[in-house]
């Protein structure tokens, strides 16, 4: 029997679509970086700062400032009672008496200060420079706030679900002046409220958990509402996320996307495994953001009673992969590090070091199967070739008749030709490269020499 091979030339993402199709996908992986195109174990999580609170964090915050000319990112932190800022110092207790720490929040700028909005739903909305808090009495107890045009537009008040409201221009304190100020409802008969807000070219988006619509205008007067051609809206508020040419979100029916013009499912097919161990009994913890890139999603897997996994998606590469292991119950972008908080008193670092805050790794890529092309011959693998480096690579071979395993010893420094046996047979097989012990590798082009049945 003459030797035949295949080479898997880039590693492309997860793709669950179907259990046959290209070896460059993967059907099931966890915690491996394909960003790009080789397979590695991906970066971990690492604690940054600690706050001195009796409750965990909640929500992390971000207040943009100028002094004197210079821009800085001030990170901030809410808990169930409270809001910490941090400085050269540490963090600083800034107010107190709070009843929720899921907040939302919003940049502005106030009679020339730097501000930050914050609202819960249930507090008082307040504003803060960093040094000191004000209530907001005149402003309702929003859920969600954006910004449009210079106004502070919100929704989620307890007793009109229907409602969306908007300030007076160049001020978000004021939602009360007549002609300048005011609301929109917009009824859907269906029994959902407004869930989220966003602006996506230069509309304001309303979001129920059925339907969307669009807001267009520029101004009081001239504010029309149009409903968004789709049926699907978001399962949760915390997971829609503006990309700049599309607005993302988690629906029932998983991954969603509007562009402008409708509402769809997004690459349902790629994904259907993962949506069908969504908890939807938690998916209110469900949280995302912008980074790098990447949509992240971190999301609430299985029988998990708190975020335990974060979707990647890669908008360059159009790849999906999949971090699993740790706690994320909020993002927030300060000086170009993503930190995630994690119902502990820990601010963290994401996409940093090689555990997970001390926890290993544990790390994996599964292949569809393929018959290259030949549902009748049985084949006969033989070799594995590829180069790599790190500290060991244990690799699998899947068929309908057996599984064969073999592990590779690498160097951590230097990339390694790699070389190894397989012996494996079957009509159909698939391939899983896996760390061991919570170790690194790295993969590149993976190719395997095998025979057929004449």
């Amino acid at each position: 029997m003459a030797q035949e091979k295949f080479k898997i030339p880039i590693f492309k993402g997860i793709n669950q679509a179907y259990p046959e199709m290209d070896l460059a996908y993967a059907s099931e992986s966890e915690n491996m970086d394909v960003s790009d195109g080789t397979l590695k174990v991906c970066k971990g999580v690492k604690k940054k700062t600690f706050i001195q609170a009796q409750n965990p964090i909640k929500t992390l915050i971000k207040l943009c400032k100028r002094n004197n000319g210079v821009y800085t990112e001030v990170l901030m932190a809410a808990t169930q009672t409270d809001l910490f800022v941090w400085t050269t110092g540490g963090y600083f207790g800034i107010k107190t008496g709070l009843t929720s720490g899921k907040t939302a929040y919003l940049n502005y700028q106030l009679d020339g200060e730097d501000i930050c909005i914050l609202t819960n739903g249930k507090d008082t909305p307040f504003y803060t420079n960093g040094i000191y808090c004000t209530d907001m009495t005149d402003v309702p107890k929003f859920t969600q706030i954006i910004l449009h045009y210079e106004r502070m537009w919100g929704c989620g008040v307890t007793g009109y679900p229907d409602r969306v409201y908007y300030s007076v221009s160049f001020d978000p304190t004021d939602f009360s002046t007549l002609g300048e100020a005011g609301f929109i409802d917009i009824p859907s008969f269906d029994g959902n409220p407004v869930m989220a807000l966003e602006v996506l070219f230069d509309d304001v988006v309303v979001f129920k958990k059925n339907s969307l619509y669009r807001i267009i205008g520029t101004y009081p007067g001239t504010y029309e509402v149009s409903k968004i051609h789709g049926v699907v809206g978001p399962i949760a508020p915390d997971t829609i996320v503006n990309t700049g040419s599309l607005v993302l979100f988690l629906s029932g029916d998983g991954l969603c996307a509007y562009d402008g013009v409708k509402a769809a499912p997004f690459k349902p097919e790629v994904l259907k495994n993962f949506v069908a161990r969504i908890n939807k009994d938690a998916i209110d913890q469900a949280v995302s953001t912008v980074y790098g890139g990447r949509v992240l999603f971190a999301l609430t897997l299985d029988n998990a009673d708190q975020n335990n996994a974060v979707l990647e998606y890669d908008t360059v590469r159009d790849t999906f992969t999949l971090k699993r292991g740790f706690c994320v119950n909020s993002f927030v972008v300060v000086d170009d590090q993503l930190l995630i908080s994690d119902n502990t008193t820990y601010v963290k670092l994401y996409d940093t070091g090689d555990t997970f805050d001390g926890t290993a790794i544990s790390a994996f890529w599964e292949t569809p199967y393929t018959d290259a092309g030949d549902r009748a011959a049985m084949k006969y693998l033989d070799t594995l070739y590829a180069f790599g480096k790190g500290d060991a690579v244990r690799v699998s071979v899947i068929s309908e008749k057996e599984t064969k395993q073999k592990t590779f010893v690498l160097n951590e420094e230097n990339e390694t030709h790699i070389r190894m046996k397989l012996q494996g047979k079957g009509v159909r097989f698939k391939l899983r490269f896996e760390n061991v012990d919570g170790g690194y590798f790295e993969l590149t082009a993976p190719e395997i020499r095998y025979e057929r049945d004449a």
